[in-house]
């Protein structure tokens, strides 16, 4: 049995795991007391785990369902389709640019009608400062809401657009082609605002990549958001990770958001591997409410409350 060592990274969420070799198979007791370890603290820090592709999707495993990334063929690896490429460096003419990919606070691919449980990135080069990533607790930006405003939240739903993905968009390098197919295969899709996350009971706030709230206008739903996404910024709710080459971090993505914090030497490479796990509670197609197809119409609808 591993000596397994869980060390607290932050008051609102984080903790290093070390004591074993994620490159070796892990026994049912060690993968309980880790999964029990990853819904406690919601970001888990793996450090000096040099996994190979195929190392790292078999760890995956041990959290639950690993995605083959259907949803985004070109951004995957062409051998181990369940890997993904974070990276700044320049891949095959076939792939879609994740050069700025993350740079907002996120969940990941809340336009899936399976949102992902979570996901598991792997550092393989970093430039020599920066390149950080934060996480935030959506437990306590849900819980620290005011019960008046708990409640007018807990029953609404939202429509998640991958039009609002930076990727989506031709100003970020991708062609037409590549985006129009990325669309098509992601059609707009509706989860609830507030979901309550098995394994812990607890109610979470869900942004994503939002463009509306069902039952209010577009200038209503983007003041609501705007407020929301402060909100659950402030750094109270708040762990950063400094990443240096072969950490994984493991995170919740039903109850965290994280942002690629762009504070590096673009010249210098951040180039990352990652693994994402499907979730269990699936949404519905948006019936009738097709893709923006571009942000214009938010847009005007922020800059009417702003």
């Amino acid at each position: 049995m591993a000596n397994l060592n869980i060390k607290p990274l932050g008051y609102a969420l984080g903790a290093e795991v070390s004591g074993f070799d994620a490159r070796k198979p892990v026994p049912p007791a060690l993968r309980e007391e880790l999964l029990h370890a990853w819904y406690q603290y919601q970001v888990l820090v793996f450090p000096a785990q040099p996994l190979s592709m195929t190392e790292q999707i078999a760890f995956s495993r041990n959290f639950g369902d690993v995605d083959r990334n259907d949803m985004a063929p070109r951004y995957r690896d062409p051998d181990h389709h369940e890997i993904v490429y974070i990276t700044n460096k320049t891949l095959g003419p076939n792939m879609m640019s994740a050069k700025r990919v993350g740079r907002k606070w996120h969940a990941d691919a809340t336009f899936a009608l399976r949102p992902q449980k979570g996901a598991l990135l792997r550092c393989v080069e970093k430039p020599p400062v920066g390149g950080d990533t934060m996480w935030a607790n959506m437990y306590l930006a849900y819980e620290t809401l005011s019960p008046a405003m708990r409640a007018f939240l807990d029953p609404l739903e939202c429509v998640h657009d991958v039009s609002l993905l930076p990727g989506a968009q031709e100003s970020n390098g991708n062609s037409a082609e590549h985006i129009a197919e990325f669309r098509r295969i992601n059609p707009p899709v509706i989860h609830p605002l507030i979901p309550v996350i098995p394994e812990t009971g607890r109610k979470t706030l869900f942004l994503g990549w939002v463009r509306e709230i069902l039952g209010l206008s577009l200038e209503e739903s983007a003041a609501i958001i705007a407020f929301l996404d402060q909100h659950a910024g402030s750094p109270e709710f708040v762990f950063r990770h400094r990443w240096s080459v072969d950490d994984i971090v493991l995170w919740d993505n039903r109850c965290t958001r994280h942002i690629a914090l762009p504070d590096y030497d673009h010249s210098k490479t951040r180039h990352m591997l990652r693994t994402t796990l499907l979730g269990e509670q699936p949404g519905r197609l948006a019936e009738g409410r097709g893709s923006l197809g571009n942000r214009e119409t938010l847009l005007e609808a922020v800059q009417a409350v702003s």
